[in-house]
């Protein structure tokens, strides 16, 4: 199953500046915008939380 089209993974591994911004726990309000740095690999958007998986924003964004 693919998930991004080529143009957005085209759009992923040009970009200097991408932001995640996982829901807090209401499920409706999102969370302060996160820059994260990613990589895309034969088809497919890899990113690697800086702080390691506890990471707020990486523990949100798991659950979600």
């Amino acid at each position: 199953m693919k998930l991004w089209s080529d143009s957005e993974l085209n759009d992923f591994s040009t970009s200097k500046d991408i932001f995640v911004s996982p829901f807090y726990s209401d499920g409706k309000t999102f969370g302060t915008p996160t820059r994260i740095s990613g990589v895309v690999v034969d088809g497919h958007f890899y990113i690697r939380p800086y702080n390691g998986t506890h990471s707020s924003w990486y523990r949100s964004a798991v659950t979600q």
